[in-house]
């Protein structure tokens, strides 16, 4: 062992690229085709042992310096360390213990992607948790995250499957894009008092999460925040809240109870739950649309399904019903010329009442072959068709 430290601290000192020795003091630890150390960080190590020491004098982890080390389980990190780049240990799935040095103050992008470690302990120092930082350890069971940190960056913990528990720092400003998102066996969630931005889809997934409180300081609950969250029960909304997306609580099957000064500002987030049933019985529409159709889909896996009044040859996005009923499915070809956002030229259909099997109802009418721009920039008539379709479908269902 003391062979192998001398040796490595050799480098460290030379900076420079040099052979490995033989002897079975450093075979016995790590067996190495070549290193690179060039100004204090580790830019390149080849691994095939399940062990590795590094020595005093180590400043960074360079970008994928570790990148798909299969074999490695465990490895000691010195007290020097300020950074861990990007990528650095992605593809470790062994890597099972690690004890990140007090000094590090910066964790890169995807920097323990698909690592298997089993609990993590971010050091106090720590500034900067980058995008996708330990994105799919699956292995993941427990996050102790530093006081100071003030955002968590998007996907940072994504399809962190087993991790169970989150407590987060007081001091945490914002919760990136999917950060938590598909973190299955995650039942609680304490979120602090001075957080002020959640994005979107950041708990989407989260199936096992029974309850959440929504800070004060949180002005909007953007697209898909908690989708998908088939346990959660409770939530308790602040006054301050201005904005609830559409789809933050879509799927969210189970939410019986919510605490909030005035419902009826959120109906078109809430009009689906349990919760909705209860407060305003009889006022949901019954547009019975298949939630598994709701998004993009393709005109032949449609077709495939039984849907036959759906062109093959093209693309679609179909929305989930409005307050009022009305379904918009938007349709596209790659064959049709090019439009402004890059892709064919978009066609918009209403299909404004539909039933299981997505069948027209005879007498609501639909729009055909109206484009982007034919809808833009004629906003009232569409706005006039559509409150017709409405009426229509109130009608229908007294």
């Amino acid at each position: 062992m003391e062979k192998k430290k001398e040796y490595l601290k050799e480098m460290l000192e030379n900076g420079k690229r040099k052979e490995a020795p033989q002897g079975p003091a450093i075979q016995h630890n790590v067996s190495c085709e070549e290193y690179v150390i060039e100004n204090g960080v580790l830019t390149f190590m080849a691994v095939n042992s399940e062990y590795v020491v590094i020595p005093e004098g180590l400043l960074e982890i360079g970008e994928r310096a570790f990148y798909g080390c299969e074999a490695l389980k465990r490895i000691d990190l010195p007290e020097s360390l300020r950074k861990i780049g990007s990528f650095a240990f992605k593809g470790c799935y062994n890597l099972e213990d690690m004890a990140i040095p007090a000094g590090v103050t910066e964790i890169g992008y995807g920097a323990f992607e698909h690592c298997g470690l089993r609990s993590v302990v971010l050091p106090e120092k720590l500034q900067v948790l980058d995008a996708r930082a330990f994105c799919e350890c699956e292995s993941l069971e427990s996050v102790v995250l530093p006081a100071a940190l003030s955002k968590i960056s998007y996907d940072a913990f994504l399809a962190c499957t087993s991790l169970k528990r989150l407590e987060l720092p007081e001091m945490l400003l914002e919760i990136g894009a999917s950060a938590f998102c598909d973190c299955r066996a995650l039942t609680d969630v304490l979120l602090p008092g001075g957080l002020r931005k959640i994005n979107k889809n950041a708990f989407s997934g989260c199936k096992s999460i029974c309850q959440i409180t929504i800070p004060e300081g949180v002005l909007e609950i953007p697209e898909g925040t908690f989708s998908g969250c088939t346990q959660l029960r409770r939530v308790v909304l602040p006054q301050g809240v201005t904005r609830i997306n559409r789809y933050a609580f879509d799927g969210c099957e189970n939410l019986e109870y919510v605490e909030c000064t005035d419902p009826d500002r959120f109906k078109n987030a809430l009009i689906g739950t349990p919760f909705w049933r209860k407060y305003r019985p009889g006022t949901v529409l019954p547009v019975r649309l298949p939630l598994d159709l709701v998004g993009y889909r393709s005109g032949e896996l449609l077709r495939q399904r039984g849907y036959t009044f759906f062109d093959p040859k093209r693309s679609y996005t179909i929305e989930k019903p409005g307050e009022d009923g009305v379904v918009e499915v938007h349709s596209w070809s790659s064959e049709d010329p090019a439009d402004e956002d890059g892709y064919g030229e978009e066609d918009y259909y209403d299909w404004w009442y539909l039933d299981e099997a997505l069948q027209e109802i005879p007498g609501v009418s639909m729009i055909p072959d109206r484009s982007y721009f034919e809808k833009r920039n004629n906003w009232q008539r569409f706005a006039e068709e559509r409150g017709k379709a409405a009426e229509e479908i109130r009608r229908r269902n007294q």
